[in-house]
């Protein structure tokens, strides 16, 4: 604490300072002595607001608001935190009293405009934009709010001319260029979008934003160590911008590697840094701390897991971490909650069990695990409640819609989310994929349910001290499995979960569509290309030397071309080495839909597990066309979804104990006609096996009723 006396200059240099509690503290002790002076109030407010404290900060500007009516900028900041804290509509009121009072301020028009767009009032956020148009014809701040409105309906087309006019008429705004670069990646214009987002760099060189807005552009693709240093160069513009410190971070994290060597420096790198950034917010103020919490979920290590290895260690880091800054902005909502009592038979009434997921849908986190289990509750047991916290919706989301008894989306920011869930009194939470979905990640490190779960849908630890169970598979887990979580791991029966088929239209294709000769025997490599290890790649080529025909169906990476570009290099450097040549033996496709997908599948001789990230949702749609399935288990649960689900038809013939023989496996079932045709007709009558199992949800009810000792 400052030994300066409490004067106001005192208060406002320790404001600007940043000196947020200090700051705060000063204007309580000012208002003390002049309890009716309303700028106090309104300033006490501004350092609250930066603090996190929302509430306290309205509370303050409602007292400046009783202390002179009217007053334009005691009322824009009300209205400013009114729309943070989620009142949308009370904010929208504030502002329309100060419209009524100056018609023609532009200013006002704008804003009301803004915050009608973020109360969902599309239509009165036009009207409004069309006022202070008229009364700026060339504003470029309030064209790129049209832009910016036309977009949010639909019209990027026209939003897209619209920033273009912007930036002829304003080309030293960064905020067109950016938003030109946003639609340009959207639409798969990655190296357009590169270029636009520099170009905002080039009207402002310390823009943050554009830098972040860079580095996202070169991560995705695949541009690790460029991306990583556009991160760092926003942070150093804003040592406090927490986006920039976590992108950072995760950027340390490539999609796809050249080398087992790179993988190494890429995990001791990424250990480092993720030590480094906890050691920064440990020893941060409450006001960065809170501010921190923002960031968490926008960017997650989603990558780290391709890399193969036990990730208990680096998970509970990352967790500690930000489950420590949620904490700390949200205190009330990590509060321990107490059951209502047992559910079921136990207590007479059905168990509230909540499903919350990003991707409630078609979606493979989701159908191994979340859809079966909602088919195969007993409702005289369970009442559903889905949070469905992704943009996307189709059929199955619908379908999860009618077994809920409540189906909540689009409720905004955490405080809604948070507030609804536990307004819902579950008895328990169950995630379905944390790690890939941003405001997933920052809800599971709430305490929303006395218990919480997280399923298979990312197969991997959460590290979060708040989530209490983990969900898996007791064929899938190695005896040792515990170990690789800190979560209790609970290993349902079998698969888990009740599998239910897709079922995808039945697409006519023959081998000539695509290219491929009717003799060859073909693999189906049909992985995500960077699940695949360097490591790895010479299993192919061991096979190829068995197999002189053997092809190599995979499937490109679209979304990042260098991606594809990088896993051929690797395959043609192997090959070479052993004297092949990789193009007669690997085939690529384009990623298509679900349907095609299963076609193709069809079309293939053998499903080639991959040993470092195993084949789960692919292996199951590959048993209805009797695709005979080659696999290693490791020692990570992520490595043995196929040896599990071969486990479960009883079929294990084709489980590999170690690399030679799964080479030796694959190239018998290459060169032996007869031997796969007969292996293809037992995984079709056998297949059956691994759908519709109800056994796991039974186990899961009486788990959350609390009877259970798994």
């Amino acid at each position: 604490m400052s030994d300066l006396p409490t004067t106001d200059e005192h208060a406002r240099i320790l404001l600007l300072s940043s000196r947020l509690a200090e700051a705060a503290a000063a204007y309580r002790r000012l208002i003390a002595e002049r309890p009716e002076d309303f700028t106090l109030y309104n300033n006490m407010a501004e350092a609250l607001r930066r603090l996190g404290a929302l509430r306290e900060a309205l509370m303050a500007l409602d007292r400046a608001d009783r202390l002179l009516r009217g007053h334009t900028m005691v009322a824009l900041n009300r209205a400013g935190l009114m729309a943070e804290l989620g009142r949308p509509d009370e904010a929208v009121g504030v502002l329309d009293l100060l419209v009524q009072a100056s018609p023609e301020d532009a200013d006002l028009r704008l804003m009301l405009g803004r915050l009608l767009r973020g109360a969902g009032d599309l239509k009165g956020a036009a009207r409004s934009f069309g006022v202070a148009l008229r009364l700026r014809p060339e504003h470029p701040e309030t064209l790129l709010a049209v832009a910016g409105l036309l977009q949010e309906q639909g019209e990027t087309d026209d939003a897209e001319g619209l920033y273009r006019t912007v930036l002829a008429l304003a080309p030293g705004l960064a905020e067109a260029p950016l938003a030109l670069g946003a639609i340009a990646l959207k639409r798969g214009r990655g190296a357009e979008a590169v270029g636009f987002y520099r170009e905002a760099l080039k009207a402002d060189p310390a823009h943050a934003g554009a830098q972040l807005s860079l580095g996202n552009a070169l991560q995705e693709a695949a541009r690790a160590e460029e991306a990583g240093g556009c991160f760092r160069r926003a942070l150093a513009v804003d040592r406090r911008n927490a986006t920039a410190r976590f992108r950072a971070c995760f950027a340390d994290l490539p999609i796809i590697y050249r080398d087992m060597d790179e993988l190494e420096r890429a995990r001791d790198r990424y250990a480092r840094d993720l030590a480094e950034m906890a050691d920064h917010y440990a020893a941060a103020s409450v006001a960065e701390r809170r501010a921190a919490a923002l960031a968490v979920g926008g960017s997650q290590p989603f990558y780290l897991a391709y890399q193969g290895r036990d990730d208990l260690a680096l998970q509970v880091l990352y967790g500690d971490l930000a489950g420590g800054l949620m904490a700390e902005r949200y205190p009330d909502f990590v509060k321990p909650l107490e059951r209502r009592g047992r559910g079921g038979d136990g207590g007479g009434r059905p168990m509230r069990v909540g499903f919350a997921a990003g991707h409630i849908g078609r979606h493979s986190a989701v159908n191994v695990s979340l859809r079966g289990w909602a088919d195969a509750f007993d409702p005289a047991k369970v009442e559903l409640f889905c949070y469905h916290t992704g943009g996307r919706s189709d059929d199955e989301t619908e379908r999860f819609a009618g077994l809920s008894r409540e189906f909540r989306r689009g409720l905004g920011g955490v405080e809604a989310w948070a507030e609804t869930i536990r307004g819902d009194s579950l008895d328990a939470l169950i995630y379905g994929d944390v790690g890939m979905d941003p405001m997933v990640a920052r809800l599971a490190a709430l305490r929303l349910a006395p218990v919480q779960a997280m399923s298979t849908g990312h197969p991997v630890t959460t590290g979060l001290a708040t989530v209490d169970l983990y969900l898996s598979s007791a064929l899938m887990e190695p005896e040792d499995g515990q170990d690789h979580y800190r979560e209790r791991l609970i290993r349902l029966p079998n698969l888990s979960y009740a599998y239910r088929p897709l079922d995808p239209p039945v697409v006519p294709l023959e081998r000539s569509d695509i290219g491929l000769p009717e003799d060859a025997p073909v693999y189906w490599c049909c992985q995500s290309l960077f699940k695949y290890l360097p490591s790895d790649d010479e299993l192919f080529v061991r096979i190829a030397q068995r197999v002189p025909d053997a092809l190599f169906l995979f499937i490109d990476y679209m979304p990042a071309p260098r991606v594809a570009l990088i896993f051929r290099q690797r395959l043609a450097a192997a090959f070479a080495k052993a004297g092949l040549n990789a193009d007669r033996h690997c085939r690529f496709l384009p990623q298509m839909d679900h349907a095609r997908f299963d076609a193709v599948a069809g079309l293939t001789d053998v499903f080639l597990d991959n040993p470092s990230w195993s084949g789960h949702n692919t292996a199951l749609e590959a048993l209805p066309h009797g695709l005979p399935v080659v696999t290693l288990p490791g020692p990570l649960m992520r490595q043995r979804h196929s040896a599990g689900i071969l486990a479960m038809i009883g079929l294990t013939g084709t489980v590999a104990g170690c690399r030679d023989e799964y080479v030796e496996i694959a190239a018998r079932l290459g060169l032996d006609r007869r031997a796969r045709s007969e292996l293809r007709r037992a995984v079709r009558q056998a297949a059956g096996k691994a759908f519709y199992d109800a056994s796991p949800i039974r186990a899961l009810e009486t788990l959350l009723e609390g009877t259970g000792k798994m």
